[in-house]
């Protein structure tokens, strides 16, 4: 790359090259020194190429390779960049001659001066402030070329030379107005932001296609430190926000923000102007016009090119001891050829080795022969004993069933015998009530009899009375008999009455006998029915006892359940879902009183298992035949099932809501098999019947059935729900008989109620027992009294018939002896018909007596009758207990038949499947054969074992001929192929580090020329830029008539300039800066000023109160020479400050004046370490 871009011309006068210099730059910077590109430390080598079998015979020998390289580094001595760039170096300055020459040449530029022209693209357009500095919202728009700033101090005017720096990326160290950006940001505002709008049309410009022909760049900072750039095309859209984007444009268009010579902002000038010396003018001179980036690049390269030397020598040595472990690598494997013969006697143990395995196996496959023929012989006889067990099975099962048939058959009996004895009840029932009614008919007869009784006893006294005076008339004898009759009957009368009474107890003792008898009868049962509960509740303790925390007790075989379990818990990879069980072990009751009610209701669901698909319920169905585990499995889908809209209202406890479900499973079985959300619970079977079936109003919503508790039996309960044809169903639901319950329920609370229902039922025993007792003593107190009552009976009865005997015949002797009076006549006339009307009245006393005794006689009959149904089912009853009883123990012995055919017959598949795995095992044995054939055919064909020789034998043998073999490999360091192979790495490390070295030095040597020819371009570009300057400078001194020189001195990087304002002397030394005038010196400086930037290539220029240290003259005449220097700078945009009016004779088409308005009245100070602009 050239280190000056540069176009040469004929001088169209003197023949001679004139150089203008337009930019200087280096490809190995962009931005700054941290994005130079650096040369790789290390340079990749080949991969390495794979080994060859047999590639000893092939291996290259040892040959001398060198390149002309070696050696040829290793005492260089450091290229030193600073002393080779001012080596030669002249700083010898033009003669009289040349210098009159160099003006006439700027002279003659000047006169073909062309009109100035905005450039196409690279000029700022516009620049925008919010909240930045002093300013609330500032807007400045520039002209394409020369621009002044003109403004009171205060007023801003450095303020837009600070944001343009900033905006476009540069550094706040570079505008010496601050530290950090938060410095910049007004005071009382929380944040900035920055607008700089560039023209970019032309063929040159940057990227047109997407940002057309303007670009806009911002920029957004906060109190806090935050920043951020935005890149917009002309349209206002966001192209980019990374700064490297925006260091692209400002390479591109030569933008240089931190060249001081490019923005020379207030302080800056006012150093440069007033108070910088020969070394401050040559940095400015330097840095301002590229060469010391380019320098700065060049020492990075010499540096780099150095290092890489230093690396170059590395690789020597590298390339060295790689030829020398080439070198050992092949001497080895020529040493390994030594144990050819010993490989050779290995080869022939190890093929009789591989044989010598084979007819191992063969033998185990020969024994695997006899193992199948003794196992085929143990199935036969297994299989007979298996099959007497199916036979003794088949008759066990053969009993269950009569036994249940039987069962049945009683139960069958039992039914015709229920609904005779329903209707004797009911025959009872009548006939009770009418010995009611007849009772009550014999008792108003009684009442009749009595008033005969009074009417025949009054008649009989008026007779007596009339016989008496009768007798007075006939003497004493007849009123004796009279007396004595009178007498007879009397006594006759009382015995009757004794007799009726003794007829009327007797009954009653029968009744209350009979009474006693039904009621033992009735005890009895309930006796023993409390003491089967007795016992049945000491074993549920007792199992409550044994059982804690063995959950699995609580379910049939629970040793087949466990086993069940573990099949399913070794064989879950089997399944899609493992299947949930038993569903009890799931379910958790809220309400234990209802525990009995809610185990009928499931019944043996709660044993069952749940699947979710086909497949896992026929592989838990096999499973569960393993176990011996006779359950269900149900299938059930696992989706959750909302039963929102099916529930009954929120007050209704139903089976559902007093259950809790640990797996979803559950709870669906729950819902589909036994809808327990629509089951409702109600403690008192009244309150369930009116629930369910109400009087008044419809039935409950989504109800299907009412569940109760019984009234007295505990556990049981009753079941409420619609009949089939809208009538009412009740039926009985009998306690849960399993014992123990299967959910998951507190066992302490079940044990408390099972021990407080034990002290219950011990209490009602001891009532019963007592009961008991009482009746069995009622009962034989009941017999002894019917005894004396019939000895009594008998006894009034032969003495109330002789009392009427004896009045009969006195009586006839009365009437035969005497003649009765009208008076006594028609009294015993009136007499009779009262005895007569009594005996008619007694005989229906009598006669309702014996409808009564006869009545009372058939309502003996049905008790009677009765007690005998009753005695039948009762024997029917204890006939169905004696069957049951049978039926279970033929189902135990069923039971203990399957299980030991089951047994029998898992012997039996044992053996199968242990023939089976031994086939499985012979046919593996033969694949270990035929491998083992194969195997050895692959080392060679069939060879006789010597005889002797065993597996263990040829062993040892071949690991003495290997540790022989590995001794020698050990001693050289690896096997043939290893060995062949390190070999051929060390080749390939050899040509690899040799191909390193050699292209190492071919870099190194292209730098070096890069180097020089990079080198010798920058001090002709210096010299070219010297030049530049030194003309650019006499001829600016001119146009004031002026005579000076620009000396500048590279090797002690000075720049001093010599200047004689009276033209008309004739030494041509010239004046130091330091003796001129304050505006003489400011002129002068601002000629180097103006030389300087003829000699850059930045398309702006800016400068910053550059007259404030001028009088008025100096002044005028320094802006009249710069205006025209401008314009001279073709399509060079120019920024201006100045706190001076402009003189409106300067002031063309081609210049725009930017007037700032006065500061505010009031206006805070700027930033600390910073003042006010000087009035």
């Amino acid at each position: 790359m050239a280190p000056a871009d540069g176009r040469k011309r004929k001088a169209s006068a003197a023949g001679e090259e004139v150089f203008e210099v337009e930019t200087a730059s280096s490809s190995l910077s962009r931005a700054s020194l941290n994005k130079r590109q650096r040369v790789s430390d290390t340079i990749n080598g080949d991969a390495p190429t794979d080994i060859e079998d047999d590639v000893l015979a092939d291996l290259p020998s040892d040959t001398d390779d060198r390149d002309g390289h070696e050696n040829g580094h290793l005492n260089d001595e450091p290229f030193d960049y600073a002393t080779q760039r001012d080596a030669g170096l002249d700083d010898d300055q033009p003669d009289e001659t040349e210098q009159q020459r160099a003006i006439e040449q700027i002279q003659e530029r000047a006169s073909r001066f062309t009109e100035n022209h905005a450039a196409e693209n690279a000029i700022i357009e516009e620049v925008q402030c919010t909240n930045f500095m002093c300013h609330s919202r500032l807007t400045i728009e520039l002209g394409p070329l020369i621009n002044f700033i003109i403004g009171h101090n205060g007023s801003g005017k450095s303020a837009v030379l600070t944001a343009l720096q900033l905006c476009l990326g540069g550094k706040t160290t570079v505008t010496n107005r601050g530290q950090k950006l938060s410095d910049f940001i007004k005071q009382g505002s929380d944040s900035a932001s920055l607008s700089v709008r560039i023209k970019n049309q032309g063929p040159s410009a940057y990227n047109p296609d997407v940002y057309g022909q303007s670009i806009i760049v911002e920029r957004h900072f906060t109190k806090t430190g935050t920043s951020g750039f935005k890149i917009k095309n002309s349209q206002g859209k966001v192209i980019s926000t990374k700064k490297l984007d925006l260091e692209d444009i400002t390479d591109a268009f030569a933008l240089q923000l931190d060249n001081p010579m490019m923005c020379l902002t207030q302080d800056q000038a006012r150093e440069f102007l007033n108070n910088s010396g020969p070394k401050e003018k040559y940095k400015f001179f330097f840095k301002g016009t590229q060469l010391e980036t380019l320098d700065n690049d060049y020492q990075i390269m010499s540096d780099t090119l150095n290092n890489l030397e230093l690396k170059l020598d590395t690789l020597e040595e590298n390339k060295k001891y790689a030829r020398s472990l080439f070198r050992k690598a092949k001497d080895n494997v020529d040493k390994l050829k030594a144990t050819d013969g010993l490989k050779d006697q290995y080869y022939k143990y190890e093929r009789q080795m591989a044989w010598c395995q084979v007819e191992h196996e063969e033998k185990k496959l020969a024994r695997a022969d006899d193992e199948i023929r003794e196992i085929q012989t143990k199935i036969e006889g297994k299989k007979a004993d298996a099959d007497d067990k199916s036979k003794d099975y088949d008759v066990a099962n053969a009993a269950a069933e009569q036994a249940h048939v039987e069962v049945q058959e009683c139960e069958s009996k039992a039914e015709p015998i229920k609904e005779e004895q329903s209707h004797a009840q009911e025959e009872f029932a009548r006939i009770r009530k009418e010995v009611a009614e007849t009772l009550q008919q014999h008792r108003d007869i009684g009442g009749d009899l009595s008033a005969a009784k009074k009417r025949r006893e009054k008649l009989q006294m008026e007779i007596a009375t009339e016989e008496r005076r009768i007798a007075d008339a006939n003497g004493g004898q007849h009123a004796e008999k009279v007396d004595e009759l009178s007498t007879a009957k009397e006594k006759a009368t009382q015995l009757e009455n004794e007799l009726q009474e003794s007829s009327k107890g007797f009954r009653e003792l029968e009744l209350a006998k009979k009474a006693a008898d039904n009621a033992v009868n009735e005890a009895k049962p309930r006796g023993k029915s409390k003491r089967d509960e007795l016992e049945k509740c000491k074993a549920n303790i007792e199992r409550l006892e044994s059982s804690r925390g063995k959950w699995i007790k609580a379910y049939p075989s629970p040793d087949n359940l466990q086993k069940l379990l573990d099949l399913i818990q070794r064989e879950q990879h089997r399944f899609k879902d493992k299947p949930v069980g038993p569903m009890g072990h799931f379910v958790r009751i809220l309400k234990p009183e209802w525990t009995s009610i809610v185990e009928r209701l499931f019944g043996g669901n709660y044993n069952a298992f749940l699947c979710t698909n086909k497949d896992d319920q026929r592989i838990l169905s096999q499973l569960m035949k393993q176990a011996r585990w006779e359950q269900m499995s149900l299938l059930i889908d696992k989706m959750p099932i909302n039963t929102t809209t099916n529930e009954p209202d929120s007050d209704v406890v139903t089976v559902l809501r007093i259950l809790e479900f640990d797996n979803e499973l559950a709870r669906n079985a729950a819902i589909i098999n036994q809808a327990a959300e629509q089951i409702a619970l109600v403690r008192n079977r009244d309150e369930a019947n009116e629930f369910m079936f109400p009087k008044n109003g419809p039935r409950p919503r989504s109800v299907r059935a009412t569940l109760c508790m019984h009234e007295t039996r505990r556990g049981a309960g009753f079941r409420l729900q619609p009949g089939s044809g809208g009538g009412e169903s009740f039926s009985p639901m009998p306690s849960w008989g399993g014992g123990l319950t299967r959910m998951n329920t507190n066992s302490d609370y079940q044990l408390r109620e099972e021990q407080e229902h034990l002290q219950i039922l011990n209490r009602e025993y001891k009532e019963t027992q007592d009961q008991l007792r009482e009746l069995e003593k009622a009962i034989k107190e009941a017999s002894q009294a019917i005894f004396r009552h019939d000895r009594d009976h008998k006894r009034i009865k032969l003495q109330s018939q002789q009392a009427r005997d004896r009045a009969n015949a006195l009586h006839d002797e009365i009437e035969a002896e005497t003649a009765q009076p009208d008076q006594l006549l028609l009294l015993e006339g009136q007499l009779r018909s009262a005895e007569e009307e009594e005996r008619n009245t007694e005989v229906q006393f009598q006669g309702a007596f014996e409808d009564l005794n006869r009545i009372n006689a058939e309502s003996r009959a049905q008790k009677s009758k009765l007690d005998d149904l009753e005695k039948q089912i009762s024997d029917l009853s204890t006939q169905q207990s004696k069957l049951a009883i049978r039926e279970q123990k033929a189902a135990v012995r069923r039971e203990t038949a399957l299980k030991k055919k089951n047994e029998a017959l898992a012997i039996v598949r044992d053996a199968e499947r242990d023939l089976e795995n031994v086939y499985q095992d012979k046919k593996r044995q033969e694949d270990v054969v035929a491998e083992h054939i194969r195997q050895a055919s692959l080392i060679s064909e069939r060879v006789e074992v010597e005889p002797g020789r065993t597996a263990d034998s040829l062993d040892q043998t071949l690991t003495e001929i290997r540790r022989k073999i590995t001794q020698t490999q050990t001693q050289l360091g690896g096997d043939k192929v290893e060995l062949k192979r390190r070999a051929l790495d060390a080749k390939e490390h050899r040509d690899r580090e040799t191909a390193r070295f050699v292209e190492a030095d071919k870099i190194c040597k292209a730098l070096k020329f890069a180097r020089k020819q990079r080198l010798d371009r920058w001090q002709m570009f210096r010299r070219f830029i010297s030049v530049r300057a030194r003309n650019q400078f006499m001829y600016l001194l001119s146009n004031r008539k002026f005579r000076g020189q620009l000396k500048l001195y590279h090797k002690e990087k000075l720049l001093e300039i010599q200047v004689e304002p009276d033209i008309t002397r004739a030494s041509d030394k010239g004046r130091q800066t330091k003796t001129l005038s304050g505006g003489e010196k400011s002129y002068s400086t601002i000629c180097l000023l103006l030389s300087l930037w003829d000699a850059m290539g930045s398309p702006i220029r800016c400068l910053d109160e550059f007259d404030v240290f001028m009088d008025n003259v100096n002044r005028d005449v320094s802006m009249k020479m710069m205006i025209e220097a401008a314009r001279q700078s073709v399509s060079k945009q120019f920024i201006l400050i100045s706190p001076q009016s402009m003189n409106a004779s300067h002031i063309g088409n081609d210049v725009t004046v930017i007037k700032m308005s006065d500061p505010e009245r009031g206006q805070q100070p700027l930033p600390s370490g910073f003042t006010r602009e000087r009035r």
